[in-house]
């Protein structure tokens, strides 16, 4: 295996950690630190959430376990294979722990054009290079590398750029997060993946039309079918309201992620909204795959310090006197909002009032499409 494929493979094995850090509901970065004889030594993922820490970066916590771990004499013969480019705080990390050489991905400065101006990556602008060259030890460095395909990762991650998201909020409940960390068999699969699509054998384009058909038309057209039932028969609204699981499963809607849903109103008075301010437990079954967006850090903080600022950021603006009531889902409980049936739907099949329900008037981060 020559250099350059050799490089390639360690920035895909830093690309999964990167992967897992978004399913874990961080920013997608991550790195790997591999000896001289390709022995993955360390792996880091982002770690925003769940304190907010700004200083979190993968690399800067992946140096840093490295120093304690290994002697400099040993990380001078080691690889950083980072998802994106050391900033200046983490370049300064790897050089202090002794690190010999870094091979990143997405450059700094490509980076700035996709975060822009996000509060919680006001990306800087230096090139890790020139930190190093500031030292007194050669640092070798090659990058940017597999750029594009690294890029991929930040897709839709950074299109929420919301601000005020910086208060502190005790949740007081426990989070089951293995339903969204990735195994090492599922890393294995990106990883294949990956290397599946560079020679040609997969068409990427198919399999985001795949991920999206289950995204946002499978999983939300089994909600909008509950939705619409209980909108047409008050029988079925009163048993749904009351004990929602049992009342999905009869429209043959369960599995995994939905044990446990409980049914959300919202009335003239009442405005209900969904999130996981932990992770991104999410009702599978009538909703299918979470957005990128639910999973995001600024989602899941800002809704419950500003749910009123993330409707009106989202589109939607509610009178004052509507109380907004916001639910915190757990690994014990998903929630599905019942939206108000829109005006002028009087009379309607279900399955024409399934064809006014959207996904996000099931989180409440929307609102049912009004009549034609």
């Amino acid at each position: 295996m020559n250099a350059r494929s050799s490089d390639e493979t360690g920035l895909r094995l830093a690309f999964a950690v990167a992967a897992k850090a978004h399913a874990h509901g961080n920013h997608p970065f991550g790195c790997v630190l591999v000896d001289a004889t390709g022995k993955v030594l360390l792996e880091a993922e982002n770690g925003y959430m769940p304190d907010r820490d700004m200083t979190a970066h993968a690399e800067r916590l992946l140096a840093t376990a490295a120093s304690r771990k290994y002697r400099p004499s040993e990380l001078a013969a080691c690889t950083m294979f980072t998802s994106a480019e050391p900033c200046a705080m983490c370049a300064g990390a790897a050089y202090w722990a002794g690190i010999g050489r870094v091979v990143y991905g997405l450059s700094e400065a490509r980076l700035k054009t996709i975060t822009g101006s996000h509060k919680e990556n006001p990306t800087l602008e230096l090139p890790c290079r020139r930190v190093f060259s500031a030292g007194q030890r050669k640092v070798e460095v090659v990058g940017p590398l597999l750029e594009d395909e690294a890029a991929e990762q930040h897709k839709g991650v950074w299109d929420y750029a919301m601000a005020g998201h910086d208060q502190d909020h005790d949740h007081g409940h426990h989070h089951d997060h293995d339903h969204s960390e990735l195994s090492e068999t599922e890393l294995r699969v990106r990883a294949l993946e990956t290397v599946l699509t560079e020679k040609g054998y997969v068409d990427p384009a198919a399999l985001d039309l795949l991920i999206e058909t289950y995204e946002k038309k499978v999983g939300p057209r089994n909600g909008a079918r509950v939705v619409a039932k209980a909108w047409s028969d008050p029988a079925y609204r009163a048993r749904l309201l009351a004990d929602a699981t049992p009342a999905i499963a009869e429209l043959g809607f369960a599995g995994r992620q939905g044990e446990h849903i409980v049914a959300l109103e919202n009335t003239p008075a009442r405005h209900n909204m969904v999130v996981c301010t932990l992770c991104s437990c999410y009702p599978w079954p009538v909703l299918g795959l979470p957005p990128v967006w639910y999973k995001s850090a600024p989602y899941r903080s800002r809704a419950v310090s500003d749910p009123r600022g993330v409707l009106v950021d989202l589109g939607v603006t509610l009178a004052k006197d509507v109380e907004i009531r916001v639910w915190d889902s757990t690994a014990e409980i998903r929630y599905l909002v019942i939206p108000m049936r829109p005006k002028g739907s009087a009379g309607w099949s279900e399955d024409k009032l399934a064809d006014l329900v959207t996904r996000d008037s099931m989180i409440g981060t929307g609102m049912p499409k009004e009549p034609a």
